[in-house]
């Protein structure tokens, strides 16, 4: 009886309702609801507004209905690292929506529970363009969350948002620490890498995020540069700082499904089980970045799978929770 008067009186009658209404783009609905009342910024059982459910379903009319109806656009997800609305709008790549968001009194610098402000989020993913747009409308790419702007990108191997924050903040100077080996190495010249090392290029260097060229080499997956580097005895399992998150080779051989990097690294004894930031180890990585074959890989060649991270969470546990029946039966067997 109270969902039909609800509906009667043109209300969501329930959270599935309501999300159902902006997932179908249907303004007319939405709007309807407002008119009769429903609170515009009201959370669903995750946590989430409508304006964020809005932004992740990358729905851009419906923000700015939301938006024009007095969504709050700097009210954050109560889950999820507190993700902003700019972050969300960040994590879709959508500037347009971050342009509306902003115009409407958005907090650009605003930080998420790790530090990390929206700018962070587009240099993670790698979208060049709204990380312009952010440093255009003067976002602080000196915050730090896990590492800089410029850290992340470094660690993610994004060039493009590399350069274009030194361009923008000391384009004299390459503040990043990196070396000629590691800059042909991003910039996957792997013959020049090869020359380098050839002629007695430094291999043990380290850049601003502890990174040595054998990480570097790691995650762009060249393997001819992975065994130079190997041969000249570059320390296998070393981590980087903690703006470069603690990973190792073959946290980043894992992050960026580069198996046959990984085959080397354990050839020359890597461990395939120390911990980067957080208690995650490569297989734990691997999982959250959706490399699955990579993860069955290293639990077939004897990575610890029971390993939990800083929040008690195991790699069945995560499994379990994105609907991985074939990862769950592997580790059971474990």
């Amino acid at each position: 009886m109270l969902t039909l008067l609800l509906l009667l009186a043109g209300e969501p009658a329930d959270d599935a309702t309501w999300r159902a209404g902006i997932e179908a783009d249907d303004r007319q609905q939405v709007a309807t609801w407002i008119d009769s009342g429903w609170a515009v910024d009201s959370r669903d059982e995750s946590g989430a507004t409508p304006l964020i459910q809005a932004l992740l379903a990358e729905k851009e009319e419906m923000v700015g209905l939301l938006l024009e109806r007095g969504a709050d656009p700097n009210l954050p997800h109560l889950d999820y690292m507190g993700m902003s609305p700019l972050m969300a709008a960040a994590s879709r790549n959508d500037v347009a929506s971050a342009q509306r968001l902003l115009d409407r009194g958005a907090e650009l610098d605003v930080a998420d529970q790790n530090g990390d402000p929206a700018i962070n989020w587009a240099a993670y993913y790698g979208y060049e363009e709204w990380v312009d747009w952010a440093l255009e409308h003067g976002a602080d790419a000196q915050q730090v969350g896990h590492g800089s702007t410029i850290e992340i990108a470094m660690r993610r191997g994004h060039e493009g948002i590399v350069q274009a924050i030194l361009k923008r903040d000391s384009p004299e100077v390459d503040v990043t620490g990196r070396t000629e080996l590691m800059l042909a190495i991003v910039a996957r010249q792997e013959e020049r890498a090869l020359e380098l090392i050839e002629s007695g290029a430094p291999v043990q260097a380290v850049d601003r995020i502890g990174y040595s060229a054998l990480h570097h080499a790691s995650r762009e997956g060249l393997t001819r540069v992975v065994r130079a580097l190997i041969a000249k005895s570059v320390p296998v399992s070393a981590s980087g700082n903690p703006n470069g998150l603690s990973l190792t080779p073959v946290h980043l051989a894992a992050i960026h499904d580069q198996p046959q990097v990984l085959a080397l690294l354990a050839e020359a004894g890597a461990d395939l089980d120390k911990l980067g930031s957080g208690g995650g180890s490569a297989f734990a990585w691997a999982l959250s970045e959706g490399q699955r074959d990579t993860a069955r890989w290293l639990i077939e060649h004897g990575a610890d799978a029971t390993l939990a991270d800083a929040w008690g969470i195991t790699a069945k546990d995560f499994c379990a929770s994105q609907g991985w029946d074939e990862l769950v039966a592997l580790l059971s067997e474990r």
